[in-house]
């Protein structure tokens, strides 16, 4: 069959054995043929026959279907020929194997394209006289046109009267139990494309916000605080007084529910000095810093608030780039003002004109 082997193999068996008036407790053993031939078909017959020896308590045969095709016609060949059994690949090569005229096999099958059979037939057997048998025979004689002597079986496809007649054959000298001969013969890798390694699914864009810093959640924002800056964290209780000064601001970073950024301000009239603007570190380069500080930059001058101030320390080169790109300019500098694991940096002041730097943006 070319389709639909799983669905016609189980109700034939169960009809077959109705009709010979036999229980599956009076098998002694279930021949299979083992290949080659279509995958599918071999995958069924393997399966269904282990399934069925294993509850019978049957022993298995594996037989190919070379030897199917070799001892059903060894009564009619004739003696002292050797046999080339050639079978459908159902591609453009042929499945073939060489019997001797014992009907004995003559080394391991191949798949042989037509153009090479001549050429693989030598080495087999060289000057003697060949039959041809198997479903492909046909193919297998016009690759081979050109030898003399040549014999054709007919009707000699594999069929289970020849899987019958092997297992026969090979129980009776005590084979065919081995595991290695009950397994699939595989001339040729299966035609199928393996599978695409799956692609992980992107990450859901997140919901970024930016939203204005509540005054009375000092706890919280002393712990952002001491994230964005370990080495020199404000406590809950100095966070408390900074937002308690007259005139504080400030926002906040949200990426979906989770914190990631501040930035705190405060209105002293004339002038807005940025307190300290920072950013947890997983999400820093991605932009969070400069669009806190336009938010603040943006209230001081919604306030008329004519410039603002900043201290950066020397060492923070990231958050030194980011001020210069806005505008911001050296005006002084504190020596030793911000504490680190190994010493102090300097603070460097900075100012920026608020008006004229939110006109060019």
């Amino acid at each position: 069959m070319r389709h639909g082997h799983g669905e016609a193999l189980m109700p034939m068996i169960d009809a077959a054995m109705r009709e010979a008036g036999l229980a599956a407790t009076q098998l002694d053993a279930v021949a299979v043929s083992v290949g080659p031939g279509g995958f599918t078909g071999i995958r069924v017959g393997l399966a269904a026959a282990r399934g069925i020896a294993l509850a019978a308590g049957a022993r298995l045969v594996g037989v190919t279907s070379f030897a199917a095709v070799a001892t059903a016609i060894a009564p009619a060949r004739a003696q002292g020929a050797a046999l080339l059994v050639a079978l459908d690949s159902r591609r453009a090569d042929l499945y073939v194997q060489m019997f001797d005229g014992n009907g004995e096999p003559l080394g391991e099958p191949h798949s042989v394209l037509p153009a090479g059979l001549a050429a693989w037939v030598e080495t087999q057997a060289a000057a003697v006289p060949l039959a041809i048998a198997g479903d492909a025979a046909d193919a297998a004689l016009a690759a081979l046109s050109g030898r003399p002597g040549i014999a054709i079986v007919p009707d000699s496809s594999p069929d289970a009267r020849g899987v019958l007649a092997a297992a026969q054959a090979l129980l009776a000298r005590g084979e065919g139990e081995d595991a290695r001969a009950t397994g699939p013969l595989y001339l040729r890798p299966p035609d199928v494309t393996a599978p695409a390694r799956p692609r992980p699914p992107r990450p859901a864009a997140s919901r970024f916000r930016i939203a204005s810093l509540p005054l009375y959640a000092a706890e919280p924002l002393a712990l952002l605080h001491r994230a964005c800056f370990p080495d020199d964290p404000w406590d809950a209780a100095a966070m408390a007084r900074v937002l308690s000064l007259a005139g504080c601001f400030g926002y906040l970073a949200w990426e979906d529910e989770a914190p990631t950024g501040f930035v705190l301000a405060r209105d002293l009239g004339d002038e807005c000095e940025i307190l300290s603007l920072g950013v947890v570190p997983a999400r820093r380069g991605r932009g969070i810093g400069a669009r806190l500080l336009q938010a603040g930059l943006a209230e001081a001058q919604r306030r008329g608030i004519a410039s603002a101030v900043l201290e950066v320390a020397a060492d923070n080169s990231a958050a030194r780039r980011l001020y210069a790109r806005l505008g911001f300019v050296q005006v002084g500098y504190r020596p030793r003002y911000y504490r680190r694991a190994d010493g102090t940096a300097d603070a460097l002041i900075l100012r920026l004109n608020v008006v004229r730097s939110m006109t060019s943006a």
